[in-house]
């Protein structure tokens, strides 16, 4: 059955709502669509690669339009939803409203997904060279550094947690880098990382773009959603981690967390009622809040080692 205006439409809003966590009337995505004139679901999906990497939008710049190329981490998404809908043969408005995030995420981070050839076309053949003469083949560049870096890693979004209330920072950030490290990301958390050589600059890209991914899947809180926004449009994932961790140990909420913390440290005594568990729980959970403490203060406010 052909999918009428009405589907259309609920199709469009549910692919940038949902899969594409697009805000209405201001993201880039669905400025760039419609200053494309792609108002029907056939005309998006039948996209080509060219046209994707062309797309511009309009936005204002102190008070004058301007015209911007999108992103290259949106036209990735764009492109891996297209490649997606293709590989489960998503045809009729069912089909498309019943895609998922999670399916969509797990298919772009999986093996089935190729982002070198994602509609997945068959190799182009040699051209057919006259018999008189000897048939030469071009020789294959070896695979750069990055190309080798991209065919190794397997990242996967759904393995890091989603940070809800900033209270649990500690735990989100914990799981972060442990994730990141074991999925060869971690440098776009380290603040202070800067790559040199134009390997590591396009190593670099290729984790700045799925740890921005990472930050738009897990980042619940109105302070990381603002952060988000601020760098949409750069997809700088490290000087998101950056503001992040600014905020989480260095703001005015983390000195009076600070101050709680230390005012337990220095008072709580396990004889006084309040402890259920063992002594030795007891005193694994002090030491965890003196990790706290610690995290979120200068070195100089240290606690000394006697007090340890």
């Amino acid at each position: 059955m052909p999918i009428t205006r009405e589907q259309n439409a609920e199709i469009f809003d549910h692919i940038f709502s949902v899969l594409f966590h697009c805000t209405p009337g201001t993201d880039p995505i669905i400025l760039a669509i419609s200053e494309a004139d792609i108002n029907y679901i056939d005309d998006f999906i039948s996209l080509d690669i060219d046209v994707i990497m062309n797309l511009r939008y309009t936005t204002t710049v102190d008070d004058t339009p301007v015209q911007k190329d999108l992103t290259d981490w949106r036209k990735a998404k764009i492109i891996a939803f297209l490649s997606y809908i293709r590989h489960y043969n998503i045809k009729t408005y069912e089909d498309f409203m019943h895609a998922s995030l999670d399916n969509f995420n797990d298919y772009r981070t999986s093996t089935d997904y190729n982002p070198s050839n994602p509609f997945g076309l068959p190799p182009i053949p040699d051209a057919v060279t006259s018999t008189s003469a000897p048939t030469t083949f071009p020789q294959k560049l070896p695979a750069s550094k990055a190309e080798k870096f991209k065919a190794r890693i397997r990242p996967d979004l759904t393995s890091y947690i989603e940070l809800k209330n900033n209270k649990f920072w500690d735990e989100y950030n914990r799981r972060l880098k442990a994730v990141a490290r074991s999925q060869q990301m971690h440098e776009v958390l380290d603040p202070t990382y800067i790559p040199t050589t134009q390997e590591d600059i396009e190593i670099f890209q290729i984790q700045q773009n799925f740890m921005f991914s990472v930050f738009e899947y897990t980042l619940k809180t109105d302070h990381g959603k603002s952060v988000l926004r601020k760098y949409e449009d750069t997809g700088n994932a490290q000087k998101i981690y950056i503001e992040l961790l600014d905020y989480a140990e260095r703001s005015t909420k983390a000195s009076i967390e600070a101050s709680a913390l230390l005012k337990y440290i220095t008072s709580t005594k396990i004889g006084d009622g309040t402890w259920k568990g063992t002594a030795f729980n007891f005193i694994l959970h002090w030491q965890e809040q003196v990790r706290l403490y610690e995290c979120q203060v200068p070195q100089a406010d240290h606690l000394s080692d006697t007090l340890k």
